[in-house]
């Protein structure tokens, strides 16, 4: 892995959202579990925009298990 990644750290930093939000976002499923390097979380920089959708989502009402499953829909048929 190298410089591409983010630290759990870069990407609340980068998005806005608390580094404990982003646990319990991988930890139900809406953010993939990413690599880890030396025990540290290393993101993928698409993470960024992953995160982005989420509280975009919620901030304009839906539920996290709402974001949830339309995040699954688009991921199983992008074209829909």
């Amino acid at each position: 892995m190298g410089d591409e990644t983010l630290t759990i750290g870069e990407l609340a930093r980068r998005t806005g959202a608390a580094p404990s939000a982003l646990r319990y976002y991988e930890e139900i499923g809406l953010l993939s579990p990413p690599a880890r390097v030396s025990g540290q979380r290393r993101y993928a920089p698409d993470a960024v925009g992953v995160v982005g959708a989420v509280l975009f989502l919620a901030d304009v009402g839906f539920t996290l298990a709402e974001i949830a499953q339309l995040m699954a829909a688009r991921a199983t048929d992008p074209g829909d």
